[in-house]
Order: C-alpha cells, then structure tokens, then sequence
C-alpha cells in the first residue's frame, strides 16, 4: 500500500492520466480492505470462526 501511495503523490501519474482513471484503483483497495474487517468481525462476533 506504501508504494502505491508513493506512485499517485511522487510522481506525475495523476497528472498524465487524470483522476478518473487513477482514482478508482486505491478506493477499490480501501474499500475491500473495509468490508474484510467488517465481514471478520461479523464471523467472529457470529462464532462461524475459531
């Protein structure tokens, strides 16, 4: 996540491609992080895991 961080904010990419073909990928990312964690604790809290 560190390098993908580095390539939006250290380099030209964003200007060159534009937002809307450089954003998505990162909020994909983050949003699948988010309903990982969510889904873990709902199996956790549902006992469906050890």
């Amino acid at each position: 996540m560190i390098w993908s961080g580095y390539v939006f904010a250290g380099t030209d990419l964003l200007a060159h491609k534009g937002a809307a073909a450089t954003a998505p990928f990162p909020l994909f990312i983050t949003l699948m992080g988010v309903v990982q964690i969510v889904l873990a604790r709902l199996a956790a809290r549902h006992g469906w895991v050890g």
